[in-house]
């Protein structure tokens, strides 16, 4: 990215950073490589992201690493690893910025290469959580300027309901 697209690029982060930091989140960053086993864990060993668009090789020590394609799973990992995800502990994390690699076949709008800017609220088991997480996207796009954005919403819903979807999808 070179000037003056850098400058916007700049401005996206400070103002996720901000307004990110108004609700407590901290910024988390996780190494651009992980553990190949971490996201078949995660997303499961036959799942798309796994068998068709990750990065993924043998290291010279032998082991098989992964670019990452998400940040959810590197987080949570730092954060087990760092003693840091006990029971009842409210953790809340962003990461501005952060790459992540997909190898998609090229077209508009589908980079290999991609930036993500998000948050992680671990530790709260309510409803709410999810609201904050929405909200704190929302007041995003309004300190960029974006007023007309819509947000929708959409859940499964209970058993029965995904019973009926998952068949709606295979016809």
């Amino acid at each position: 990215m070179l000037p003056p697209d850098s400058a916007g690029w700049q401005h996206l982060e400070a103002t996720f950073r901000a307004v990110s930091g108004r609700f407590g989140y901290r910024e988390i960053r996780t190494p651009a490589f992980e553990s190949l086993e971490l996201f078949e864990r995660t997303s499961g060993d036959t799942s798309e992201v796994v068998t068709k668009q990750m990065y993924k090789f043998e290291d010279l020590g032998g082991r098989m690493v992964a670019l990452k394609p998400e940040s959810t799973a590197p987080a949570m990992r730092a954060l087990i690893e760092a003693g840091q995800a006990a029971p009842g502990v409210v953790q809340r994390l962003c990461y501005v910025s952060s790459p992540h690699f997909r190898y998609e076949r090229p077209q508009k709008g589908r980079l290999r290469q991609h930036h993500q800017f998000g948050v992680e609220l671990v530790g709260v088991k309510s409803v709410l959580a999810d609201a904050e997480v929405i909200e704190v996207f929302v007041r995003f796009l309004e300190a960029l300027g974006i007023t007309d954005a819509v947000v929708s919403l959409n859940s499964l819903g209970r058993g029965e309901c995904r019973a009926r979807y998952r068949e709606a999808i295979l016809e």
